[in-house]
């Protein structure tokens, strides 16, 4: 049997050595089946395949090495495959495990998803069918495992990101509960960000604005990105004017995920709008005093008035601007003339236009970003005009474009540095990893890094165990000069900056390892 499939699989065969290779610990208590198993699973591409003939051994053989993924039988002596994965799981091991089995009652394959089985397959049939699912099954899912690892990565990196951005950043699912809310977010609406998450966005709204933000979501589901204004309630009963910029996020099967936005609290804004209002008077003077830039036009596009908020944005003087037509200012580029001109006829026929954004020359020759919104001036019921605020915007243009930018850069540094970065997790296991540490360390690549214990390369474990302690007692350790093991017992002497991130409840988070290598030593073979 073992020949036949040798034979069928034998022009599938992949040199494994140009591949990271899959670790996989295979139970059973056929020895025969095992011999098998290995044979043609790493025949059938980048395999390293261990096996155990118990459920004790194989525990053994999890405390000795890393392993990628298990695959065991249902029944065997002693603790049979069930008890095995029940084991695992309530030790927190989400080692992705396949169930490989000839019992193929149904109670066992619920049992199995039940207690966190990945996949299920029936050794019983036809063996090249057999071995192929196999392999199938372990290459999909390790691929799954190593994809949300890295996801949970970049999301931390992001977080990072978010959390000290000056617009308010949330990012809600399909039913409009948040996931994930900014300090801004929270200072907008007035809660502590820790109270946010899970709460619906309909606790902070009046019916107007759900029914607005649930019309926005009907767009987001058509992959449409939007930007709206809504009314907030804060806790201590206030509400505040926000502008959103929504965009829609997709899951890998291309499903709606829910909707990221960029929240600003423009109810300054709102409010001079409604002030200026009231009348006349009280008009002229929020006019002047408004902290945004304004400007009045006649029906023909001529300015007639500018406040001094606007001369402050563009740098020019009041004589620069009133008396001359719009087209003829030198804070409008050449090439968006036309478009202005659009937008007057459109407000001259009774469409007025929603707000917008825009790009302006400053006197110096710099360019500054803006958001127009235009209304109509009024006499006796009829237009005589037009009045424009200009909300200078260029800080939030950067921040957004920064938003799309630093984590590519922060990426790109990550990955280009000379200098050693190893992050490891609150259990002291590596996370993620650059090029230069795997480099500095004798791996072939940050992957092989992942899931190893960085401190325990430490060569001198009294060093390791002070180390740590001044870890723990002061939160950062610079200048720690130590031999670290390399992955062919060579060393290499480094020079690290470590610090340990932990969280209100001084449980901890994470610890960021970086450091240079300051000289090799030859390789030490063991005795």
């Amino acid at each position: 049997m073992v020949e036949s499939v040798v034979q069928s699989h034998a022009e599938i065969v992949v040199d494994s050595t140009e591949k990271s290779k899959i670790r996989v610990l295979h139970v059973d208590d056929e020895l025969g089946l095992l011999k098998v198993a290995k044979q043609c699973l790493e025949l059938q591409g980048p395999f390293h395949v261990d096996t155990a003939g118990s459920v004790e051994e194989a525990l053994n053989k999890l405390k000795e090495k890393e392993y990628d993924a298990v695959i065991s039988d249902y029944q065997m002596p002693g603790k049979d495959g069930l008890e095995f994965l029940e084991m695992l799981r309530k030790n927190g091991n989400t080692i992705p495990f396949i169930m490989f089995t000839g019992k193929g009652r149904e109670e066992v394959a619920v049992k199995a998803w039940s207690l966190g089985a990945d996949h299920y397959v029936n050794k019983i049939g036809d063996p090249e069918t057999v071995y192929c699912e196999l392999a199938h099954c372990l290459r999909s899912t390790v691929e799954k495992h190593f994809a949300e690892a890295q996801m949970k990565e970049t999301v931390q990196k992001l977080q990072t990101i978010y959390q000290n951005a000056v617009e308010g950043i949330t990012y809600v699912d399909p039913e409009e509960n948040i996931v994930y809310a900014n300090k801004a977010f929270a200072g907008i609406i007035g809660y502590e960000q820790e109270q946010l998450a899970g709460m619906n966005l309909r606790r902070f709204v009046d019916e107007e604005s759900w029914a607005k933000i649930r019309t926005e979501t009907e767009k987001h589901l058509k992959g449409k990105a939007n930007r709206y204004e809504l009314i907030f309630r804060r806790t201590d009963g206030t509400t505040r004017n926000v502008q959103i910029s929504g965009s829609p996020l997709f899951d890998s099967d291309g499903g709606f995920a829910g909707t990221v936005g960029i929240v600003l609290d423009v109810t300054a804004s709102k409010n001079a709008e409604e002030t200026a209002k009231e009348s006349e008077e009280k008009w002229h003077s929020l006019f002047e005093m408004a902290p945004d830039g304004m400007a009045t036009t006649d029906m023909k596009g001529v300015i007639t008035s500018v406040n001094s908020a606007f001369l402050r944005l563009t740098g020019y003087k009041r004589e620069d601007i009133v008396g001359k037509r719009f087209t003829k200012l030198q804070t409008i580029k050449p090439k968006d003339i036309p478009k202005y001109l659009k937008l007057m006829i459109s407000a001259l026929r009774g469409r007025l236009p929603e707000p917008f954004e825009y790009s302006y020359v400053r006197k110096d020759g710099t360019i500054g970003w803006g958001e127009a919104h235009v209304g109509s001036l009024k006499k006796n019921s009829k237009t005589i005009g037009y009045q424009m605020i200009f909300r200078e915007i260029t800080e939030r243009k950067n921040a957004e474009e920064s938003l799309r930018t630093c984590a590519q850069r922060y990426e790109k540094l990550f990955e280009s540095s000379r200098i050693g970065v190893v992050i490891s997790g609150p259990d002291g296991k590596v996370s993620s990893a650059n090029p230069a540490a795997a480099r500095m360390l004798g791996y072939s690549g940050p992957k092989e890094l992942v899931g190893l214990a960085f401190l325990e390369s430490c060569v001198d474990q009294n060093q390791r165990k002070m180390l740590l302690k001044q870890l723990m007692g002061k939160g950062y350790v610079q200048g720690f000069k130590a031999f670290l093991k390399r992955k062919d017992d060579s060393q290499v002497r480094i020079e690290a900056n470590i610090t340990l991130y932990k969280d209100t409840k001084r449980n901890v988070l994470r610890t960021e390892n970086v450091f240079t290598e300051i000289s090799s030593v030859k390789r030490l073979r063991k005795s």
